[in-house]
């Protein structure tokens, strides 16, 4: 937890004081309107990567959603999910890190017969190991 925080606040310090600002405003204020469809029909064709990596952007948060918020619901944990979401829909990945940080999720259940079995044994195995 401590190491994935001082990640996070590495990451947090880049982005807030160090990132490079080398583009104009105009040209950032330009790409939004055209990312969000608020730009009328110019000639100008943005690369269709980027745009697709646009909307895709915009289903991760409901993604991470369906998966966090009925685990968050079963653990004994304090801290709600709720407010990391909601603001995950703002700022992604960066406010979900504080999250899992934070959270202490429960250990699966594992039987006694799920042990001894071939993959388990394998997997954990010295030898898989050191290969």
């Amino acid at each position: 937890s401590v190491l994935l925080f001082g990640i996070w606040a590495g990451l947090m310090y880049y982005v807030l004081q160090l990132a490079p600002n080398q583009t104009p405003q105009y040209r950032d204020t330009y790409f939004l309107q055209k990312l969000l469809n608020l730009k009328v029909d110019d000639g100008f064709r943005m690369n269709n990567v980027l745009v697709s990596l646009w909307y895709i952007m915009g289903i991760w948060p409901l993604v991470y959603s369906m998966l966090l918020l009925p685990t968050g619901r079963s653990s004994k944990s304090k801290i709600p999910v709720w407010p990391f979401l909601v603001l995950s829909c703002i700022g992604g990945a960066y406010a979900l890190i504080p999250y899992f940080v934070l959270w202490k999720p429960p250990p699966p259940a594992i039987d006694e017969d799920e042990i001894g079995q071939w993959p388990l044994k394998f997997l954990e195995s010295k030898l898989t190991a050191g290969v």
